[in-house]
């Protein structure tokens, strides 16, 4: 620390940290409410006890956050990648504040400030960068475990298609490989079938490409014409060319 802590600042600490362990949960301590509870607990004025808070700020013994927008302004360690949000909501008149999951609609706290002890600082970005990594793992397991109930889902519909269509899903597997470029939306070449109670079986083919694949979709379809379908083909491009 920049000062030696004085008793006046070893007052306003305590008492700081007395309010702090009888915070439920997240309640954050403001500082003007805060203030207004220091000057009882060390019988001065209100004006005295906000200076001595603010004393005790300015020598590094508390830790003043302000926030913007209700995003609480946390000093997260240096190198912290993409930190999370940290939001802020309360009742200014009854002077009790809180942090919550996500931004919630409330009153003005424009000239809201809050108070930490550094100790209690510290276990909170500790804690809330535990929980974003937690909240990240779940997210996770749960997008890879549906992402595996799609795969088998479609395998499964690929292979009711295959069944009854053997030729056919041969075919478009290999268009599929011809059309398909890795790490585009395009999605290729894709045919499923699902049974169902009233109608029977249930079957698709669909065709995406992006413009780097017109031209292998334009030949594929072109050499797989016979003569008397090119000759149809050529007779609507000169219908409507003319």
């Amino acid at each position: 620390m920049a000062e030696e802590m004085s008793g006046r600042h070893a007052a306003v600490v305590a008492a700081v940290r007395e309010m702090e362990s009888a915070a439920k949960g997240r309640a954050l301590l403001a500082v003007g409410a805060t203030s207004r509870r220091l000057a009882a607990a060390l019988e001065v004025t209100e004006t005295t006890a906000l200076r001595y808070l603010r004393e005790t700020i300015a020598a590094g013994w508390l830790v003043e956050l302000e926030h913007a927008g209700r995003k609480l302004l946390v000093p997260w360690p240096e190198g912290t990648e993409n930190p999370p949000d940290v939001w802020v909501n309360g009742e200014p008149k009854k002077g009790t504040f809180r942090i919550t999951e996500h931004r919630e609609v409330g009153p003005a706290m424009a000239r809201v400030r809050f108070v930490f002890t550094p100790e209690r600082l510290k276990l909170l970005v500790t804690q809330v960068l535990m929980e974003a990594v937690e909240r990240a793992a779940v997210k996770q397991r749960a997008d890879a475990a549906q992402a595996a109930q799609y795969a088998a889902e479609d395998e499964a519909e690929r292979k009711l298609f295959a069944q009854h269509y053997p030729l056919l899903a041969g075919m478009l597997t290999w268009y599929h490989e011809q059309l398909y470029v890795p790490r585009r939306s395009a999605r290729g070449v894709r045919f499923h079938a699902s049974e169902r109670p009233e109608t029977g079986v249930r079957a698709r083919v669909t065709i995406e490409v992006g413009d780097e694949r017109f031209d292998v979709l334009e030949k594929i379809l072109r050499d797989s014409l016979d003569d008397e379908s090119r000759a149809r083909v050529e007779a609507v491009l000169k219908q409507q060319t003319t």
